[in-house]
C-alpha cells in the first residue's frame, strides 16, 4: 500500500542528534515554508488577475519581505536597455531607462560569463593577475 510505503520513508529520516542541529533543521524548514507560501500566493494572484501594476508590487512587496530588503525595483528588458517598471522603497523611479555595459551585460547575457581571475605569485611579493571567462 502506498500509505505504508510513505511510513517507512518517514520513519528512515534521520533525526537531529543535537540542539544545534535541530535548530538548523527547523530554519530550513521554516524558510523552505516561507519561500513556498511566497511562490503559492503569486501563482495564485497570477491565476485570477493576470500580469500588471498590482501583480509587480505585489511580487516586490512579497520579496521585500522576505529578503528583509527596504529598497527594490523591478526592470524588464527594452532593446538593450532595463526599464524600471515597479519600485519598492528609495530606488530610481518608475520609467528610468538603465543602460545594460559593463558588469550588468555581462550579469543579464545567456549564459552568464563571469570572469575568472587567477592570481600568481611573483618573486619578490609581486602579483600578476591574469583572467579568463568562466561560462
Amino acid at each position: 500500500m502506498p500509505n505504508e510505503i510513505d511510513l517507512q520513508a518517514a520513519n528512515q529520516i534521520t533525526q537531529p542528534t543535537s540542539a544545534r542541529a535541530l535548530r538548523e533543521s527547523l530554519k530550513h524548514t521554516q524558510s523552505s515554508d516561507s519561500h513556498l507560501r511566497l511562490y503559492l500566493n503569486l501563482g495564485q494572484q497570477f491565476f485570477e488577475h493576470g500580469w500588471g501594476i498590482a501583480a509587480s508590487t505585489t511580487l516586490l512587496q512579497s520579496l521585500c519581505t522576505l529578503l528583509s530588503a527596504q529598497h527594490a525595483l523591478l526592470a524588464i528588458e527594452n532593446s538593450g536597455k532595463l526599464v524600471v517598471y515597479n519600485q519598492v522603497g528609495q530606488t530610481l523611479p518608475i520609467g528610468t531607462r538603465i543602460p545594460m555595459m559593463g558588469i550588468l551585460a555581462l550579469m543579464l547575457k545567456n549564459p552568464v560569463l563571469l570572469p575568472y581571475m587567477k592570481i600568481k605569485m611573483l618573486s619578490y611579493g609581486r602579483m600578476a593577475i591574469t583572467g579568463t571567462t568562466i561560462a
